[in-house]
């Protein structure tokens, strides 16, 4: 499609008017606090639970115990292994690059930590197992039911419209909806 200076005048226009039916309905709304504001409030609470995670993950550890067998101590906790896992998922690295980066920082945090210990908390039981009671911590923080679960996403999931007796979905499927509208 070739646009010319005629269509994308007519383009610059319709982008004009949605902008200003958009900043009609904020102001309809009552919010005349910037977007550059909301955005940098938003910020601050993702920063707030992000410095709040460490203490939160001590806490889910502490509710674990483990009894251990023979053989050799482990080098990381329950509390080290899911920081290091959580901290890997949240940089969004493989494990080799996670690697590299905790060996720049390894000084500064003491941290000597290969690939493959790296890769083995993906099925490690006791991470597993914190992940599961942070979850729970994070409901309790939030006052959320208890009648949520995982589903593997990283949502949560209300199973109160799944396990009902009979479902809103199944019930609107069979009057002929096949829409899901099990979240709302």
């Amino acid at each position: 499609m070739r646009i010319t200076k005629k269509k994308a005048r007519e383009l610059y226009e319709v982008l004009d008017q949605e902008r200003e039916k958009i900043r009609e309905e904020n102001e309809e709304e009552g919010e005349d606090v910037p977007s550059s504001t909301l955005w940098e409030r938003e910020r601050k609470k993702v920063v707030e639970r992000l410095q709040k995670l460490p203490d939160l993950v001590k806490e889910a550890a502490s509710r674990l115990t483990v009894e251990r067998g023979r053989g050799r101590k482990p080098k990381l906790d329950p509390e080290e292994k899911t920081m290091l896992f959580l901290f890997a998922r949240l940089n969004d690295k493989s494990n080799r690059d996670m690697e590299a980066t905790l060996a720049f920082l390894g000084p500064a945090f003491d941290v000597d930590i290969s690939y493959k210990t790296i890769e083995r908390l993906y099925s490690d039981e006791e991470v597993k197992l914190v992940l599961h009671n942070l979850f729970v911590l994070l409901l309790e923080e939030e006052d959320v039911s208890g009648n949520c679960s995982g589903d593997g996403t990283g949502y949560s999931l209300q199973t109160g419209n799944i396990t009902a007796p009979t479902p809103r979905r199944m019930t609107q499927r069979r009057m002929g909806r096949a829409t899901d509208t099990c979240s709302a």
